[in-house]
Protein backbone atom coordinates (compact mmCIF):
# COMPACT_ATOMS: atom_id res chain seq x y z
CA UNK A 1 0.00 0.00 0.00
CA UNK A 2 2.87 2.21 1.04
CA UNK A 3 4.57 2.08 -1.88
CA UNK A 4 1.12 2.51 -4.37
CA UNK A 5 0.85 5.69 -2.34
CA UNK A 6 4.42 6.46 -3.12
CA UNK A 7 3.88 5.76 -6.78
CA UNK A 8 0.61 7.96 -6.93
CA UNK A 9 3.05 10.77 -5.32
CA UNK A 10 5.83 10.89 -7.35
CA UNK A 11 3.40 10.44 -10.68
CA UNK A 12 1.20 13.28 -9.30
CA UNK A 13 4.49 15.42 -9.18
CA UNK A 14 5.58 14.43 -12.76
CA UNK A 15 2.46 15.39 -13.83
CA UNK A 16 1.89 18.87 -12.11
CA UNK A 17 5.49 19.58 -12.13
CA UNK A 18 6.20 18.80 -16.35
CA UNK A 19 4.71 21.37 -17.46
CA UNK A 20 7.60 24.01 -16.33
CA UNK A 21 9.96 21.04 -17.08
CA UNK A 22 8.59 19.93 -20.52
CA UNK A 23 8.59 23.84 -21.66
CA UNK A 24 11.77 24.42 -21.81
CA UNK A 25 12.20 21.68 -23.82
CA UNK A 26 9.36 22.18 -26.18
CA UNK A 27 10.40 25.73 -26.58
CA UNK A 28 14.12 24.36 -27.17
CA UNK A 29 12.42 21.97 -30.09
CA UNK A 30 10.38 24.46 -31.18
CA UNK A 31 13.76 26.28 -31.45
CA UNK A 32 15.58 23.52 -33.38
CA UNK A 33 12.65 23.45 -35.82
CA UNK A 34 12.68 26.94 -36.90
CA UNK A 35 16.44 26.90 -37.36
CA UNK A 36 16.22 23.71 -39.60
CA UNK A 37 13.43 25.09 -41.34
CA UNK A 38 15.01 28.00 -42.22
CA UNK A 39 18.39 26.18 -43.21
CA UNK A 40 16.45 24.04 -45.79
CA UNK A 41 15.00 26.98 -46.94
CA UNK A 42 17.30 27.88 -50.30
CA UNK A 43 20.37 27.71 -47.73
CA UNK A 44 19.57 30.36 -45.27
CA UNK A 45 17.46 32.47 -47.92
CA UNK A 46 14.54 32.87 -45.15
CA UNK A 47 16.13 34.23 -41.83
CA UNK A 48 13.44 32.89 -38.52
CA UNK A 49 13.80 34.44 -35.46
CA UNK A 50 11.58 34.55 -32.19
CA UNK A 51 10.53 38.23 -31.53
CA UNK A 52 9.17 37.28 -27.61
CA UNK A 53 8.44 33.75 -26.04
CA UNK A 54 6.14 33.74 -22.86
CA UNK A 55 6.63 30.97 -20.95
CA UNK A 56 4.33 29.78 -18.16
CA UNK A 57 3.43 27.05 -16.03
CA UNK A 58 0.76 25.02 -18.30
CA UNK A 59 1.42 26.81 -21.13
CA UNK A 60 3.70 29.49 -22.99
CA UNK A 61 3.38 31.80 -25.96
CA UNK A 62 5.31 32.88 -28.98
CA UNK A 63 5.91 35.11 -31.98
CA UNK A 64 7.92 34.50 -34.52
CA UNK A 65 9.37 36.41 -37.54
CA UNK A 66 9.93 34.62 -40.78
CA UNK A 67 11.40 37.28 -43.26
CA UNK A 68 13.78 36.65 -46.55
CA UNK A 69 17.78 37.03 -46.10
CA UNK A 70 20.48 38.08 -48.16
CA UNK A 71 20.68 35.83 -51.38
CA UNK A 72 19.26 35.59 -55.08
CA UNK A 73 15.83 35.17 -53.79
CA UNK A 74 15.85 38.33 -52.25
CA UNK A 75 17.79 40.18 -54.60
CA UNK A 76 15.49 38.70 -57.48
CA UNK A 77 11.82 39.92 -55.35
CA UNK A 78 13.91 43.43 -55.12
CA UNK A 79 14.45 43.55 -58.49
CA UNK A 80 10.98 42.50 -59.80
CA UNK A 81 9.25 44.77 -57.33
CA UNK A 82 11.61 47.30 -58.08
CA UNK A 83 12.83 47.84 -54.47
CA UNK A 84 16.45 49.21 -53.64
CA UNK A 85 16.52 48.49 -49.99
CA UNK A 86 15.62 44.93 -48.48
CA UNK A 87 13.32 46.46 -45.22
CA UNK A 88 10.97 47.13 -48.46
CA UNK A 89 10.06 43.36 -48.58
CA UNK A 90 7.01 42.30 -46.30
CA UNK A 91 7.42 39.75 -43.86
CA UNK A 92 5.76 37.20 -42.08
CA UNK A 93 5.01 37.02 -38.31
CA UNK A 94 3.66 33.67 -37.02
CA UNK A 95 1.29 34.19 -33.34
CA UNK A 96 1.94 30.25 -31.37
CA UNK A 97 0.14 29.36 -28.11
CA UNK A 98 2.08 26.04 -26.62
CA UNK A 99 0.73 23.62 -24.61
CA UNK A 100 2.78 21.17 -22.69
CA UNK A 101 3.53 18.66 -20.32
CA UNK A 102 2.81 15.32 -19.66
CA UNK A 103 -0.64 15.80 -21.18
CA UNK A 104 -1.00 19.04 -22.68
CA UNK A 105 -4.40 20.48 -21.63
CA UNK A 106 -5.59 20.67 -25.03
CA UNK A 107 -4.83 17.41 -26.39
CA UNK A 108 -4.33 15.27 -23.45
CA UNK A 109 -2.10 13.50 -26.47
CA UNK A 110 1.26 12.19 -24.38
CA UNK A 111 4.10 14.91 -25.85
CA UNK A 112 6.45 17.44 -25.27
CA UNK A 113 3.64 19.99 -26.25
CA UNK A 114 0.54 21.07 -28.57
CA UNK A 115 0.42 24.51 -30.07
CA UNK A 116 -1.90 26.73 -32.80
CA UNK A 117 -0.94 29.15 -34.54
CA UNK A 118 -2.27 31.98 -36.66
CA UNK A 119 0.20 33.88 -39.15
CA UNK A 120 0.15 37.78 -40.69
CA UNK A 121 1.73 39.07 -43.50
CA UNK A 122 3.75 42.65 -42.14
CA UNK A 123 3.97 45.06 -45.17
CA UNK A 124 6.74 47.73 -45.47
CA UNK A 125 4.09 50.27 -44.18
CA UNK A 126 3.51 48.46 -41.13
CA UNK A 127 0.03 47.47 -42.19
CA UNK A 128 -0.74 44.08 -40.92
CA UNK A 129 -2.91 41.40 -43.12
CA UNK A 130 -4.26 38.38 -41.25
CA UNK A 131 -3.23 34.98 -43.17
CA UNK A 132 -6.73 33.29 -42.75
CA UNK A 133 -6.32 29.20 -41.57
CA UNK A 134 -4.75 27.88 -38.51
CA UNK A 135 -2.11 25.63 -37.84
CA UNK A 136 -1.87 22.88 -35.27
CA UNK A 137 1.40 21.11 -34.16
CA UNK A 138 2.08 18.02 -32.09
CA UNK A 139 5.08 18.05 -30.54
CA UNK A 140 6.71 14.57 -29.61
CA UNK A 141 8.92 13.28 -26.97
CA UNK A 142 11.67 13.15 -29.64
CA UNK A 143 11.49 16.38 -30.71
CA UNK A 144 9.83 15.66 -34.03
CA UNK A 145 6.92 18.26 -34.51
CA UNK A 146 3.89 17.31 -36.90
CA UNK A 147 1.62 19.94 -38.06
CA UNK A 148 -1.27 20.36 -39.68
CA UNK A 149 -2.53 24.50 -41.28
CA UNK A 150 -6.28 24.05 -41.93
CA UNK A 151 -7.79 26.48 -43.97
CA UNK A 152 -11.62 26.90 -45.04
CA UNK A 153 -12.53 28.35 -48.06
CA UNK A 154 -13.32 32.04 -48.18
CA UNK A 155 -12.53 34.93 -50.67
CA UNK A 156 -10.80 38.59 -50.30
CA UNK A 157 -11.57 41.97 -51.84
CA UNK A 158 -8.09 43.70 -52.60
CA UNK A 159 -9.85 46.33 -54.64
CA UNK A 160 -8.21 45.71 -57.83
CA UNK A 161 -8.43 41.82 -57.75
CA UNK A 162 -10.56 39.55 -55.67
CA UNK A 163 -8.76 35.94 -54.48
CA UNK A 164 -11.07 32.90 -53.72
CA UNK A 165 -9.90 29.88 -52.28
CA UNK A 166 -11.28 26.11 -51.27
CA UNK A 167 -10.57 24.62 -48.53
CA UNK A 168 -7.06 23.13 -48.06
CA UNK A 169 -5.24 20.49 -45.68
CA UNK A 170 -1.49 21.05 -45.55
CA UNK A 171 0.44 18.52 -43.09
CA UNK A 172 3.71 18.55 -42.13
CA UNK A 173 6.52 16.23 -40.32
CA UNK A 174 9.90 17.49 -39.51
CA UNK A 175 12.78 16.33 -36.90
CA UNK A 176 15.56 18.60 -36.51
CA UNK A 177 17.68 15.44 -35.19
CA UNK A 178 17.00 12.92 -38.10
CA UNK A 179 16.33 15.56 -40.64
CA UNK A 180 13.40 13.59 -42.32
CA UNK A 181 10.55 15.68 -43.89
CA UNK A 182 7.18 14.56 -44.70
CA UNK A 183 4.41 16.36 -46.49
CA UNK A 184 1.04 15.78 -47.59
CA UNK A 185 -0.85 18.95 -49.06
CA UNK A 186 -4.08 19.02 -50.79
CA UNK A 187 -6.71 21.50 -52.02
CA UNK A 188 -9.64 22.10 -54.34
CA UNK A 189 -7.65 25.31 -55.91
CA UNK A 190 -8.18 29.05 -55.63
CA UNK A 191 -8.05 31.72 -58.32
CA UNK A 192 -7.48 35.77 -58.56
CA UNK A 193 -9.86 37.64 -60.47
CA UNK A 194 -9.16 41.40 -61.42
CA UNK A 195 -9.86 43.91 -64.04
CA UNK A 196 -7.00 43.09 -66.17
CA UNK A 197 -7.19 39.20 -66.22
CA UNK A 198 -7.66 35.90 -64.06
CA UNK A 199 -5.85 32.62 -62.94
CA UNK A 200 -8.05 29.50 -62.07
CA UNK A 201 -5.84 26.61 -60.29
CA UNK A 202 -7.81 23.31 -59.27
CA UNK A 203 -7.21 19.95 -58.11
CA UNK A 204 -3.39 20.83 -56.21
CA UNK A 205 -2.06 17.67 -54.07
CA UNK A 206 1.66 17.32 -52.83
CA UNK A 207 3.21 14.68 -51.49
CA UNK A 208 6.65 14.25 -50.69
CA UNK A 209 8.84 11.93 -47.82
CA UNK A 210 12.77 13.00 -47.85
CA UNK A 211 15.69 12.14 -45.33
CA UNK A 212 19.23 12.85 -45.24
CA UNK A 213 21.90 10.79 -45.97
CA UNK A 214 24.73 10.41 -43.67
CA UNK A 215 26.82 12.78 -46.51
CA UNK A 216 24.32 15.55 -45.89
CA UNK A 217 22.15 14.96 -49.14
CA UNK A 218 18.48 14.42 -49.15
CA UNK A 219 17.20 11.26 -51.00
CA UNK A 220 13.33 10.36 -51.42
CA UNK A 221 10.43 10.87 -53.20
CA UNK A 222 7.82 14.25 -54.56
CA UNK A 223 4.86 13.59 -55.99
CA UNK A 224 3.17 16.86 -57.58
CA UNK A 225 -0.29 16.94 -59.27
CA UNK A 226 -1.98 20.27 -60.33
CA UNK A 227 -5.75 19.04 -62.17
CA UNK A 228 -5.42 22.81 -64.09
CA UNK A 229 -4.53 26.13 -64.50
CA UNK A 230 -6.38 28.28 -66.81
CA UNK A 231 -5.18 31.94 -67.60
CA UNK A 232 -6.42 35.35 -69.22
CA UNK A 233 -5.75 38.93 -69.89
CA UNK A 234 -8.79 41.33 -70.45
CA UNK A 235 -9.80 41.54 -74.33
CA UNK A 236 -7.75 38.26 -75.11
CA UNK A 237 -8.28 34.52 -75.09
CA UNK A 238 -7.41 31.99 -72.43
CA UNK A 239 -4.47 29.44 -71.71
CA UNK A 240 -5.36 26.08 -70.47
CA UNK A 241 -2.89 23.51 -68.60
CA UNK A 242 -3.29 20.68 -66.80
CA UNK A 243 -3.45 18.14 -65.64
CA UNK A 244 0.35 18.49 -64.28
CA UNK A 245 2.30 15.70 -63.16
CA UNK A 246 5.35 15.21 -61.62
CA UNK A 247 7.03 12.27 -59.42
CA UNK A 248 10.11 12.03 -58.76
CA UNK A 249 12.51 9.48 -56.67
CA UNK A 250 15.88 9.22 -55.75
CA UNK A 251 18.35 6.73 -53.46
CA UNK A 252 21.77 6.82 -51.58
CA UNK A 253 24.29 4.43 -52.80
CA UNK A 254 26.80 5.65 -50.75
CA UNK A 255 27.89 9.37 -51.67
CA UNK A 256 26.32 8.39 -54.87
CA UNK A 257 22.77 9.51 -55.99
CA UNK A 258 20.14 7.08 -58.44
CA UNK A 259 17.26 9.06 -59.14
CA UNK A 260 14.72 9.25 -61.51
CA UNK A 261 12.06 12.10 -62.64
CA UNK A 262 8.66 11.87 -64.68
CA UNK A 263 6.64 14.67 -65.79
CA UNK A 264 4.02 14.91 -68.10
CA UNK A 265 1.68 18.29 -69.06
CA UNK A 266 -1.24 19.47 -71.75
CA UNK A 267 -1.79 22.44 -72.94
CA UNK A 268 -4.24 24.38 -74.75
CA UNK A 269 -5.24 27.71 -76.79
CA UNK A 270 -1.25 28.32 -77.14
CA UNK A 271 -1.24 30.89 -80.28
CA UNK A 272 0.22 29.46 -83.55
CA UNK A 273 0.21 26.22 -81.88
CA UNK A 274 -2.84 25.17 -80.46
CA UNK A 275 -2.64 22.06 -78.12
CA UNK A 276 0.81 20.98 -76.52
CA UNK A 277 1.84 17.48 -74.66
CA UNK A 278 4.47 17.07 -72.91
CA UNK A 279 6.02 13.55 -71.05
CA UNK A 280 9.38 13.16 -70.13
CA UNK A 281 11.29 10.50 -68.32
CA UNK A 282 14.76 10.99 -67.26
CA UNK A 283 17.23 9.08 -64.91
CA UNK A 284 20.15 9.71 -63.57
CA UNK A 285 23.26 6.97 -61.80
CA UNK A 286 25.96 7.18 -60.05
CA UNK A 287 25.69 10.75 -58.94
CA UNK A 288 28.31 12.25 -56.79
CA UNK A 289 25.71 13.76 -54.39
CA UNK A 290 27.75 16.41 -52.16
CA UNK A 291 28.92 17.82 -55.52
CA UNK A 292 25.79 17.77 -57.26
CA UNK A 293 23.85 19.73 -54.21
CA UNK A 294 27.03 22.02 -53.80
CA UNK A 295 26.71 22.65 -57.44
CA UNK A 296 22.74 23.74 -57.19
CA UNK A 297 23.37 25.72 -54.18
CA UNK A 298 26.27 27.45 -55.77
CA UNK A 299 24.06 28.26 -58.92
CA UNK A 300 21.33 29.30 -57.09
CA UNK A 301 23.10 32.45 -55.90
CA UNK A 302 25.03 33.30 -58.83
CA UNK A 303 23.65 36.79 -60.95
CA UNK A 304 21.79 35.86 -64.31
CA UNK A 305 24.66 37.96 -66.03
CA UNK A 306 27.65 36.31 -63.79
CA UNK A 307 31.00 36.00 -66.65
CA UNK A 308 31.14 32.36 -67.59
CA UNK A 309 34.24 32.25 -65.72
CA UNK A 310 32.97 33.52 -62.58
CA UNK A 311 31.00 30.85 -62.58
CA UNK A 312 33.07 28.46 -63.35
CA UNK A 313 35.34 29.28 -60.80
CA UNK A 314 32.61 29.11 -58.00
CA UNK A 315 31.74 25.09 -58.97
CA UNK A 316 34.99 24.00 -60.24
CA UNK A 317 36.05 21.80 -57.14
CA UNK A 318 32.62 20.16 -57.19
CA UNK A 319 32.29 19.68 -61.19
CA UNK A 320 35.79 17.82 -60.82
CA UNK A 321 34.43 16.00 -57.98
CA UNK A 322 31.38 14.80 -60.19
CA UNK A 323 33.06 13.81 -63.36
CA UNK A 324 35.45 11.81 -61.10
CA UNK A 325 33.42 9.83 -60.05
CA UNK A 326 31.21 9.16 -63.64
CA UNK A 327 28.10 9.62 -63.64
CA UNK A 328 25.22 8.43 -66.51
CA UNK A 329 22.22 10.98 -67.57
CA UNK A 330 19.15 9.14 -69.36
CA UNK A 331 16.73 11.19 -71.23
CA UNK A 332 14.63 8.21 -71.77
CA UNK A 333 11.49 9.76 -73.40
CA UNK A 334 11.55 13.56 -73.86
CA UNK A 335 8.28 13.58 -75.80
CA UNK A 336 6.38 16.60 -77.07
CA UNK A 337 3.39 15.93 -78.77
CA UNK A 338 1.22 19.10 -81.13
CA UNK A 339 -1.32 18.88 -83.69
CA UNK A 340 0.49 18.95 -86.04
CA UNK A 341 1.98 15.91 -84.67
CA UNK A 342 4.43 13.94 -82.22
CA UNK A 343 8.48 14.64 -81.67
CA UNK A 344 9.64 12.25 -79.78
CA UNK A 345 13.20 12.31 -78.83
CA UNK A 346 15.81 10.35 -76.30
CA UNK A 347 19.45 10.51 -75.33
CA UNK A 348 21.84 8.74 -73.12
CA UNK A 349 25.61 10.53 -71.79
CA UNK A 350 27.84 7.98 -70.24
CA UNK A 351 30.78 9.64 -68.82
CA UNK A 352 33.33 6.72 -67.10
CA UNK A 353 35.49 7.73 -63.97
CA UNK A 354 37.86 9.90 -64.04
CA UNK A 355 41.11 9.73 -62.78
CA UNK A 356 42.03 12.82 -60.19
CA UNK A 357 43.28 15.99 -62.10
CA UNK A 358 41.88 15.11 -65.44
CA UNK A 359 41.40 17.52 -68.40
CA UNK A 360 38.30 18.50 -70.15
CA UNK A 361 39.87 17.11 -73.54
CA UNK A 362 40.28 14.03 -71.75
CA UNK A 363 36.50 13.89 -70.40
CA UNK A 364 35.14 14.34 -74.41
CA UNK A 365 37.63 11.46 -75.25
CA UNK A 366 36.06 9.57 -72.66
CA UNK A 367 32.56 10.05 -72.40
CA UNK A 368 29.71 8.18 -74.94
CA UNK A 369 26.77 9.15 -76.10
CA UNK A 370 24.09 8.41 -78.32
CA UNK A 371 20.61 10.01 -79.19
CA UNK A 372 17.38 9.39 -81.22
CA UNK A 373 14.89 12.70 -82.77
CA UNK A 374 11.75 12.22 -84.72
CA UNK A 375 9.99 15.40 -85.93
CA UNK A 376 7.00 15.45 -88.28
CA UNK A 377 7.38 17.08 -91.65
CA UNK A 378 4.90 19.50 -91.22
CA UNK A 379 6.40 21.01 -88.16
CA UNK A 380 9.46 21.81 -89.24
CA UNK A 381 8.21 22.93 -92.75
CA UNK A 382 6.92 25.62 -90.22
CA UNK A 383 9.93 25.95 -87.81
CA UNK A 384 11.57 26.81 -91.67
CA UNK A 385 8.88 28.71 -92.74
CA UNK A 386 9.26 30.86 -89.22
CA UNK A 387 13.15 30.90 -89.50
CA UNK A 388 14.82 30.08 -92.54
CA UNK A 389 17.91 29.58 -90.41
CA UNK A 390 16.33 26.35 -88.59
CA UNK A 391 16.53 25.05 -92.19
CA UNK A 392 20.58 24.60 -91.78
CA UNK A 393 19.46 21.01 -89.37
CA UNK A 394 18.53 19.87 -93.09
CA UNK A 395 21.15 21.19 -95.17
CA UNK A 396 23.94 19.64 -92.41
CA UNK A 397 21.97 16.14 -92.49
CA UNK A 398 21.30 17.00 -89.06
CA UNK A 399 17.69 15.66 -89.68
CA UNK A 400 16.60 13.44 -92.43
CA UNK A 401 13.66 13.08 -93.93
CA UNK A 402 11.99 9.84 -93.77
CA UNK A 403 8.23 9.66 -95.21
CA UNK A 404 6.03 12.21 -92.90
CA UNK A 405 9.06 12.75 -90.16
CA UNK A 406 12.45 13.93 -90.60
CA UNK A 407 14.99 11.99 -88.09
CA UNK A 408 18.30 12.26 -86.37
CA UNK A 409 20.10 9.44 -84.87
CA UNK A 410 23.46 9.95 -83.26
CA UNK A 411 25.81 8.63 -81.40
CA UNK A 412 29.51 9.83 -80.19
CA UNK A 413 32.44 7.56 -78.64
CA UNK A 414 35.91 8.42 -78.47
CA UNK A 415 35.66 12.29 -79.95
CA UNK A 416 33.86 11.81 -82.84
CA UNK A 417 30.92 12.10 -83.65
CA UNK A 418 27.94 10.19 -86.54
CA UNK A 419 24.60 11.52 -87.30
CA UNK A 420 22.63 9.48 -89.61
CA UNK A 421 25.69 6.89 -90.32
CA UNK A 422 27.66 10.10 -91.23
CA UNK A 423 30.87 11.46 -89.46
CA UNK A 424 30.42 14.47 -88.07
CA UNK A 425 33.23 17.01 -87.57
CA UNK A 426 33.27 19.04 -84.11
CA UNK A 427 32.25 21.81 -84.17
CA UNK A 428 29.16 21.03 -86.51
CA UNK A 429 29.24 22.83 -90.13
CA UNK A 430 27.17 25.59 -90.24
CA UNK A 431 26.09 25.55 -86.74
CA UNK A 432 26.86 28.45 -84.79
CA UNK A 433 28.61 27.53 -81.66
CA UNK A 434 27.17 30.06 -79.54
CA UNK A 435 23.62 28.66 -80.18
Amino acid sequence: MKKLVIALVVLLVIVVGSPAVIGSIAENAMQENLGWAAGQAGSGELNVSAEDFEKGWFSSTGRYRVEIGDGQLQASLLDAFEQGESDALPYLLVDTKLDHGVLPLSTLKPGLGSAVSTMSLVDPSGDVVEIPGVIYSDIGFSGFVNSVYELEAGSADFGDAVATWQDALVTVGNSPTSGRVTLDAATEGFSIDGADGNVTISGVTIVSDQAPTAAGFFVGSTDVRIDSIEASEAGAPGVAVGPIIVKGVTAANGDLIDGDTQMSMNMSGLPMVGNLMIDIDIAATGVHGVAATNIGDAMSLVDDNAPPDVVYGLIEKDLMTLFENGFVVDFRKFNVETDLGLTDSSMKVTVPAMEPGFTWPEVMQALTAEAKMSVPAALMDMAVAMNPQANAAIMTGFLKRDGDVYKLEAQYAQGLMTINGAPMPLPIPGVNPGS
